[in-house]
């Protein structure tokens, strides 16, 4: 059985979710928490769903200003069909800052994931009455580079050797109930850069690949201008089967809220027109990150969007 890792429009957003080593980049920045879901193809039972909490806390040794520490909590959820899966996960990354205005970051997850079958249709079909969660541990490692005008994070998912029983010793009868599965491992790669226009605006052009080993990746390419360090609009493209448009913006000096609306470019329009995205980013005061000089507190600059 295959099945991809989850992935998100605002993948910059939530760039801690998709790599353990993006937790914790900038040095001065104590606490950071992120919130978010996502609906594919509202309205229909049964579409995929995604949410995810992280936070995490910084640690900076005496007297380091080239090294530092990020340790935090994250927990994912996601459900498509009949199927769920809920994963939780403890962080460790750890920053180093290699030359002048490059950071080299190594992270991992380490925790469980637990998959199993909703009962949407007749509790009493002996199938979901038969079904059991299947638990076990899950491990993410990731490396990132971050730049003064790009980042490049590289992370692989589902490393998982165990196989998945969700009906162990089940039968119908002399049948037994499905068969053990495995999930593949998925590559994930990502890579921006910052493109200063004017004071006031910045471009930033990015790409995300999500790999399954023996499956089509799934690409999602971002076009992302942030104006007068308060706003942030921008369009992207996954696969050429979703044109989304994506909104931005700081509301108060520690809280950063994304949106994003995807419609289909598929035959899915005719059925299911509607896909969102919703992610809240809040940081406490103190978002200057002194390792490549002083810059202004801006949607682009702040923690959870740091790239």
């Amino acid at each position: 059985m295959a099945q991809k890792a989850s992935m998100y429009n605002q993948f910059i957003f939530n760039k801690a979710g998709l790599n353990p080593a993006a937790s914790g980049t900038d040095i001065n920045q104590k606490f950071n928490f992120a919130f978010g879901l996502s609906n594919q193809w509202l309205g229909v039972l049964g579409s995929p769903l995604q949410n995810f909490v992280n936070i995490s806390r910084t640690y900076k040794p005496p007297r380091s200003y080239i090294r530092w520490h990020n340790v935090g909590l994250y927990v994912d959820n996601s459900s498509s069909g009949f199927m769920y899966n809920v994963g939780l996960y403890v962080n460790y990354s750890y920053h180093i800052i290699i030359k002048k205005g490059l950071i080299a970051s190594f992270g991992i997850y380490a925790g469980f994931k637990n998959y199993g079958i909703i009962a949407r249709a007749d509790p009493n079909d002996p199938v979901f009455k038969n079904s059991n969660p299947s638990i076990y541990p899950d491990f993410i490692p990731g490396f990132r580079f971050t730049g003064k005008k790009f980042f490049m994070d590289v992370a692989i998912k589902q490393l998982n050797i165990f196989k998945i029983e969700n009906f162990e010793r089940k039968y119908i009868g002399p049948l037994n109930i499905g068969t053990p599965y495995t999930y593949n491992p998925n590559i994930y790669f990502a890579y921006g850069r910052k493109i200063g226009l004017t004071d006031e605006i910045l471009f930033l052009p990015s790409v995300a690949v999500n790999l399954e080993i023996i499956d089509i990746p799934m690409i999602e390419t971002s076009a992302m201008f942030f104006y007068d360090n308060r706003i942030g609009a921008g369009i992207g493209l996954r696969n050429l089967n979703f044109f989304n448009t994506t909104l931005q913006l700081r509301v108060q000096q520690n809280l950063t809220i994304g949106f994003s609306y995807s419609y289909p470019l598929n035959a899915s329009r005719y059925a299911a027109p509607n896909s969102f995205e919703f992610i809240i980013g809040v940081t406490p005061y103190g978002m200057n990150s002194k390792i490549f000089g002083a810059i202004k507190h801006s949607v682009s600059k702040s923690p959870t969007l740091d790239y």
